[in-house]
């Protein structure tokens, strides 16, 4: 599987010691290193996909516990009878 490089980013890394970076190096689907953008060169080879970020953010993943908030509001106030219902 060949190597993703985002980089000239504004990397948010949710680690203390190391907070902000630019580059991020993944491969499998798992983050293999951090760096900055001098690190480009590093990490870059004839299969490797670059992706300029222009400066935009990136976030760590994260899982979408999202709601449809009418969904949400209406079962804190309706009460549901049916005793079939799971």
């Amino acid at each position: 599987m060949p190597i993703l490089i985002l980089f000239n980013a504004n990397v948010i890394t949710m680690d203390p010691t190391f907070p902000k970076t630019q580059l991020v190096v993944i491969k499998n689907n798992r983050i293999l290193a951090v760096g900055r953008n001098e690190d480009l060169k590093k990490f870059e080879n004839t299969s490797t996909n670059i992706i300029d970020c222009k400066g935009k953010t990136v976030l760590p993943g994260f899982i979408d516990a999202h709601c449809h908030i009418p969904s949400l509001a209406e079962s804190f106030v309706t009460l549901h009878l049916n005793l079939n219902h799971a």
